[in-house]
């Protein structure tokens, strides 16, 4: 049986999708060890960063409805993107381009956050399409804030999706 995205689903994998194109040999945040939807435990230490994390926070929709239509939903979609790159702790294990906040080559915790609001913004080929292919109302901003712990550099990227759809197209579908 095949199975079609619901409205949050799609929602989270094109957000994915279009940072995974980034992460590629060659290009912006090929640096980054992985892109994961929702936390993960560290099985292998420190050595999974430099990653990006994809939470989404919180979901709330209203319901529009005219005479003789199917009525439209707008949904706003809060989503958390954290950026974890590590501090240097011992040059043995760590490569110092890859752990500062930025450096000369385009690397380290700042610039990975730029290039993925890029990403946000870009498709690979450079054209522009910020609606990452989603019905959104609006188009989404970004707000983010920085944490440092003994051992990481963590930035929280907060993107708002204002999606749109109809009464009925929520969830997904089973064919």
């Amino acid at each position: 049986m095949a199975y079609t995205l619901g409205v949050i689903e799609n929602a989270l994998k094109q957000l994915k999708d279009r940072i995974d194109s980034y992460t590629t040999t060659g290009k912006t945040l090929a640096d980054i060890n992985s892109v994961v939807i929702g936390a993960r435990p560290i099985e292998s230490g420190t050595n999974v960063y430099p990653r990006i994390i994809i939470n989404p926070t919180s979901f709330q929709d209203e319901t529009y409805t005219m005479a003789n239509s199917g009525g439209q939903k707008q949904a706003s979609l809060n989503i958390e993107i954290r950026v974890i790159a590590e501090k240097i702790m011992d040059d043995t294990n760590a490569k110092y381009s890859n752990n500062v906040l930025f450096d000369s080559n385009g690397k380290g915790c700042l610039a990975y956050f730029q290039w993925l609001i890029d990403a946000l913004v870009f498709k690979v080929d450079a054209s522009y399409s910020p609606t990452l292919d989603l019905q959104l109302d609006a188009m989404p901003d970004v707000g983010f804030s920085w944490e440092e712990t003994a051992k990481t550099v963590e930035i929280f990227a907060t993107v708002q999706f204002k999606l749109k759809y109809t009464l009925g197209g929520f969830g997904g579908v089973v064919s």
